[in-house]
């Protein structure tokens, strides 16, 4: 820009030059005639002007050197003379040269705007105003500079919370908005975990050509709500539920591309599309962060052009458009987002608002605050590639902003609806449009700190609404992140939470919500027979207790509600967490509350990271109370209660094998479980319909010190360990399958530590008190613990009980026959035989010695005093000895008690095979025989095939498989599935606070903390849990069965997990026990899935249960839909299956009732009855609907004999006819009826206590 000289100075120059000068002509001055001048150089107005050539506005990262000179044409020749005005602090100007030189430092990102630089020559001047924009190279959410993004950053934020700063500023300011806030922390959040790599940032290629004209504003337009230690205002996104195993160690190295010197505002951030992180379930929404305000009607003074640069990338298609493009809206503010391209000459998009161009940027969201209420604006995003190619596509959505202080509202599609204000308070909670009465308390979330005295601290911070109609609320609060969404689903309101810690040190809190309903004079439900009238100030839940003082919730859900409408808190079972829901007026209304620890090292799942969901229904049919919210969670979660399996019967432990039960159909037995199967055992028990299940015990060691020792001193118990480590590689261990130093191994890697960092192995429970196996080691089974861990050897175990090979029926080969025991070294073998393919064969090594004999598995009925002819092929190689290895024929009698023997012997120099043989008469007493084969005091190998016997030397060869060649395949009779023993939530191993922190790095699921020490701890029933998930996927994926011993604890956290349920009882009925829901609960909590108590008779005095005990406990178990299953009949432990005597006294009680609960069981148990009795000490239950078969189960709960009418809606279960036939199937008396007014009517004649009717109801 050229400036005239005044008119005096023109003069005085003129005067100088004609004293320097002579001679000198002059004209007229004021006109445009030549002046002259002699010998020197002539001053016209033919001269070009002073002209400063154009420097333009500049652009460089943080740490970028720049320098340009300031370049000159025209003018009059004379000395130039450089000045400048505002240079940015660090820049250098040398005003003889001209040359301005800048290295901005990192701390220097910003527009710097009001530079001008000037040139004179004595005669003009001329100066340019120019722009320096600065870009944060190195991004400014990794604060502290140290190339990770992590907690450190959130730290210095943190610690400079509320200055107010210079901009551009310290980088703690991140956003450089003058301002250190929550909107800095939100940039810091959207880049967690990334590494910084600036060398790759890309450059941008295209800016407008006009800055436009709209001021920004600098302030909030929503003030942060402040708590007594830090301000809680909305903060960050959602953490993923499920993180890696490993923390990345290098993230992806594409940065988001740098902002172009037009941008009017400062944009928040978001993960980059590469990182290597398992995605949360729920998408997170970048919260909006407080902007400078964008006036949408404002016109930039220019459109945007985009600049051609030198050397275009070669690629004429643009990129692809954006996509997912959503909004989350304020009052005065909306928030864009979306997802950019993955093209890599991807380079920014165009943004306009409503029509008008606002900006260039590369990251994938768009702010605007200081708008209208209730107003619609529209967005427009376009792609641009680096070559400067505008993709033409325009990606447009409009958005309205809220009413001013309005409440934002969350609804489900079948009529539940509650209502925040924008602090995040419940304002209104309606069902079906008729709103709650509400209790003056504000609700919500708040939560307290187990080490601090402060009362619970209310979480209030900025709700905003986003376009899925969900909703989402950030605060920090005591260097907490808090992120809850409340988000709408079909039939229920699901809201998810994610805690966490911005200090790096350990946190125990506690994480409450309450809806600030009034529910007086409403029904509490305790379970499905019992609910209570809600008081004022009176405390209502159903917990139970983990150790001495920490609560969990029975079920998963819970009831609040009146015959006219009711509603539920719940849990998903998938979401294991310690909470308590409950309701007191007292307390502000329904709530559920939560125990966290927080810790730095849960890598799996973030450090000090902590996250819930639970839901909010309304109950369809709240007349029915407790049922109908149990029958709606089965609907909402139908995947937690899938039947997977078809046979129904008994499940039992035991050995079917070595002591077999004749006839065993009549028992109805359909699972037994052992410690391990061979071959032969899992083909036996197939044989006659049962499943083998392989016993497991998961969560600790027992280890066998011998009878009658004395409990070892705690360095002794470790000791026993470190020994077995060291030495124990060759003692073979658990039913054969491994060896003393693998299983110390896994000891030393799975052991708990308590709160002194010891062995947590003092627990009395954990000393048996001399018994054989009397000291149990307990393990952490998390699958995640490095190999090899207690989820390894199950697993072994189980591939034990499935070992692959050739079984022989009817002789009792050690190889194939059974694991538990040594039984013999005899084997089966294809590589010697007299005829076929296979003989039977030992080898003796060593010094001769004797070997167990191997034997018949049938004991041959025979007659006394009669004449048998027996032979046999043997073969002796390398053998020596002073007994020689021998056949025999043992004789036993109608008690299979031994008698007495016949033998053959082969000789140790005999060749080949050689044919013994013998005639012998039985004895009086004699009943049946058995083969036996005897290596007698010998060793070498010793080969025998081919074994006859025949009475009176004529007839059929009496021994089965007499040449050894009936065989089959063990891969045909695989095991089953698993049976896990003690699946509970209160026992002694679920109760164990495990302090060891190298476990907590692979949890799956937040922390708990110890009440005790007020430190987090990881709780052994979550890690029981995480083992249980893994080993549910394990044998779902194999088509196998996972079956559990779940106590009545354990149903409030394993019963999705199990698919058959087979539980210990210690009592005949349900009613005697400490806990008279107890069966109610179970049912409740495996909806249809079969369930097998297993009786263990050990409270009811001395002696062996009664005939009339069994038949009380068989009635009480169907009453249920469960299988009556027993273990021990007597308070010493016997074994009912082992004594003939007791099970075929009973034989008949199963043969008249399990087929019945085999039918009740199938057809399933209904939650909802749909009947009614007159007599309210009769109790009834259904199973089945109409199509399916309906049946209905009638008890007594009384101390009395009861009459009654059961009356039936038969609509309500499909009925369209009339005539409706009722048959009692314990007595089988059928009678048919016309139902009155849609109703049947059924007469209960008298019922004592204890017995149990069955009514099919059919068409």
């Amino acid at each position: 820009m050229m400036t005239p000289i005044k008119p005096l100075i023109i003069v005085l120059t003129l005067i100088m030059l004609t004293i320097l000068a002579l001679p000198v002509e002059i004209s007229n001055l004021s006109s445009n005639i030549p002046i002259t001048q002699e010998n020197t150089s002539s001053l016209d107005n033919s001269i070009d002007p002073l002209e400063l050539l154009h420097i333009g506005d500049k652009t460089l990262g943080e740490g970028e050197p720049l320098s340009f000179s300031l370049d000159v044409a025209g003018g009059s020749g004379y000395e130039l003379q450089y000045s400048y005005s505002n240079l940015p602090e660090g820049a250098q100007f040398d005003d003889e040269t001209g040359v301005f030189s800048w290295k901005p430092d990192y701390e220097q990102a910003g527009d710097y705007c009001d530079m001008r630089f000037e040139v004179q020559d004595g005669i003009e001047v001329d100066y340019e105003d120019i722009c320096i924009v600065v870009e944060d190279v190195w991004p400014r959410w990794d604060v502290n500079m140290d190339g990770i993004v992590n907690k450190k950053d959130f730290l210095i934020v943190l610690n400079h919370y509320r200055e107010v700063v210079d901009v551009p500023g310290p980088r703690y300011d991140v956003n450089c908005d003058g301002k250190v806030n929550t909107n800095d922390i939100k940039v810091i959040w959207c880049y967690r975990r990334e590494v910084v790599n600036p060398e790759l940032k890309p450059k941008p290629t295209v800016e407008p050509t006009a800055v436009p004209t709209v001021e920004p504003t600098v302030e909030p337009t929503v003030e942060p709500t402040v708590d007594p230690t830090v301000p809680t205002v909305p903060t960050v996104p959602t953490v993923p539920t499920v993180e890696p195993t490993v923390e990345p160690t290098v993230e992806p190295t594409v940065e988001p591309t740098v902002e172009p010197t037009a941008e009017p505002i400062v944009e928040p951030t978001v993960e980059p599309t590469a990182e290597p992180i398992v995605e949360p379930t729920v998408e997170p929404i970048v919260e909006p962060i407080v902007e400078p305000t964008v006036e949408p009607t404002a016109e930039p003074t220019a459109e945007p052009t985009v600049e051609p640069t030198p050397n275009p990338t070669p690629n004429p298609t643009p990129p692809q458009s954006i996509t997912n493009l959503q909004y989350a809206v304020g009052h005065t503010w909306i928030n864009w987002t979306w997802t950019n391209p993955e093209d890599t000459h991807f380079s920014h998009t165009i943004v306009y608002l409503n029509g008008i161009w606002q900006a260039n940027i590369s990251r994938p969201f768009y702010n605007v605050t200081g708008l209208d209420s209730v107003v619609c604006y529209e967005i427009c995003v376009q792609t641009v590639d680096m070559g400067g190619n505008v993709n033409e596509t325009e990606v447009n959505q409009t958005a309205e902003t809220a009413v001013e202080d309005s409440e934002l509202t969350v609804h489900a599609s079948d009529g539940l609806e509650f209502s925040l204000t924008e602090s995040g308070a419940v304002s209104s909670v309606s069902i079906d449009e008729v709103e709650m009465s509400m209790l003056s308390v504000p609700g919500g979330f708040s939560f307290r700190e187990l080490s601090s005295t402060t009362s619970d601290i209310p979480l209030e911070g900025v709700v905003e609404k986003n376009s899925d109609g969900s909703i989402t609320q950030h605060v920090i609060s005591s260097g907490i992140a808090f992120r809850f969404d409340y988000i709408p689903r079909d039939r229920y309101i699901e809201v998810h939470g994610d805690v966490l810690d911005l200090r790096g040190v350990d946190r125990a809190i506690q994480v409450q919500y309450v809806l600030p309903v009034d529910a007086t004079g409403w029904q509490w439900g305790d379970y499905i027979r019992k609910s209570r009238e809600i008081e004022s100030g009176v405390r209502y839940e159903n917990v139970y207790t983990i150790g001495e003082v920490r609560t969990q919730n029975t079920y998963p859900f819970a009831f609040v509600g009146e015959d006219a409408q009711g509603f539920s808190l719940a849990v998903p079972m998938d979401v294991p967490r310690i909470y308590r829901i409950g309701y007191d007026t007292g307390a502000g209304g329904y709530s559920i509350e939560y125990d966290f620890g927080l810790a730095n090292c849960t890598d799996k799942i973030g450090a000090g990271h902590a996250n819930f969901t639970f839901i909010l229904y309304k109950v369809d049919e709240p007349e029915w109370g407790f049922r109908a919210v149990a029958k709606k969670y089965y609907e909402l979660y139908p995947e937690f209660f899938v039947k997977r399996v078809e046979k129904e019967g008994l499940l039992t432990s035991g050995n079917f094998v070595m002591n077999p039960v004749p006839n065993i159909y009549d028992f109805n037995v359909a699972y037994v479980s052992a410690p391990a199967y061979s071959g032969f055992g899992r083909m036996t028990e197939s044989e006659v319909g049962i499943d083998t299940l392989v016993y497991h015990e998961p969560w600790g060691w027992w280890k066998n010190l011998g009878n009658g020792c004395t409990e070892p001193t705690y360095d002794e118990k470790l000791a026993i360990i470190q020994d077995d480590y060291i030495n124990g590689g060759d003692n073979v261990t658990w039913k054969g399958m491994s060896n003393d130093s693998y299983i110390a191994e896994v000891i030393m890697n799975c052991m708990p530590y308590d709160k002194n960092e010891n062995w947590a192995v003092d627990d009395d429970k954990f000393w048996s008190g001399g018994s054989k196996e009397s000291l149990n080691y307990p393990t952490n089974p998390d699958p995640d613990i490095p190999s090899p861990n207690r989820f390894d050897f199950s697993v072994l175990q189980y591939e034990h009980s499935n070992k692959s090979g050739v079984g022989c029926y009817d002789w009792i080969f050690g190889n194939n026959y059974y694991l538990q025991d040594v039984l013999n070294n005899w084997t089966l073998t294809n590589t010697e035989h007299n005829s076929g393919e296979y003989s039977a064969m030992i080898m003796v090594e060593g010094v001769p010695h004797s070997e167990i004999t191997l034997s018949s598995s049938e004991y041959i009925p025979v007659s006394p005093n009669t004449q048998y002819s027996f032979s046999a092929f043997g073969k002796v190689q390398n053998m020596q000895g002073t007994n020689e290895p021998q056949v025999m024929m043992d004789e036993f009698n109608i008690n299979k008690e031994y008698l007495d023997t016949t033998v053959v012997w082969y000789e140790y120099n005999s060749v080949g095979w050689v044919k013994k043989s013998k005639d012998f008469i039985t004895s009086p007493s004699t009943a049946f025989i058995r083969p036996t084969l005897y290596n007698g005091m010998s060793n070498g190998s010793f080969y025998v095939d081919d074994i006859e016997l025949y009475k009176n030397g004529i007839g059929d060869n009496l021994i089965q498989n007499h040449d050894f060649e009936s065989v089959y395949n063990f891969d045909d009779y695989p095991a089953n599935g698993l049976w896990t023993d003690t699946s509970s939530a209160s026992s002694m191993w679920s109760k164990v606070e495990n302090y060891r922190r190298s476990h907590w790095n692979y949890v799956d699921h937040p922390l708990v903390f110890s009440y005790d020490t007020k430190e987090p701890v990881l709780l052994g029933v979550l890690s029981q849990y995480e083992y249980l998930e893994n080993m549910h996927i394990e044998t779902m994926s194999k088509g196998n069965i996972l079956a559990g011993n779940v106590f009545t604890s354990g149903f409030s956290f394993f019963p999705h997990l199990f698919d058959v349920f087979g539980g210990e009882r210690w009592y005949m009925t349900f009613d005697d026990g400490y806990d008279i829901s107890e069966g109610y609960r179970n049912r409740v909590m495996c909806y249809q899935k079969p369930i097998s108590s297993l009786l263990l008779r050990v409270n009811y005095g001395t002696g062996d249960i009664t005939h009339l005990e069994m038949e009380t406990y068989i009635n009480d178990q169907m009453f249920y839909g469960m299988f009556p299953s027993i273990d021990y009949h007597n308070e010493e432990g016997g074994r009912f299956w082992y004594d003939s005597a007791i099970y075929n006294r009973d034989r008949d009680l199963f043969v008249k009732y399990v087929p019945i609960i085999r039918n009740i069981s199938d057809a399933g148990w209904e939650p909802i009855p749909y009947a009614t009795c007159d007599n309210p000490d009769i109790k009834f239950e259904r199973y089945g609907s109409v199509d399916e078969g309906l049946y209905y189960t009638v008890g007594n709960s009384g101390f009395e004999t009861e009459i009654g009418v059961l009356t039936i809606d038969l609509p309500k279960l499909g009925f369209d006819e009339t005539d409706v036939e009722v048959r009692e199937l314990v007595t089988n008396i059928t009678s048919s009826q016309i139902a009155e007014n849609e109703k049947a009517r059924i007469i209960i004649p008298e019922l004592h206590p204890h017995d149990t009717l069955v009514y099919k109801i059919s068409p």
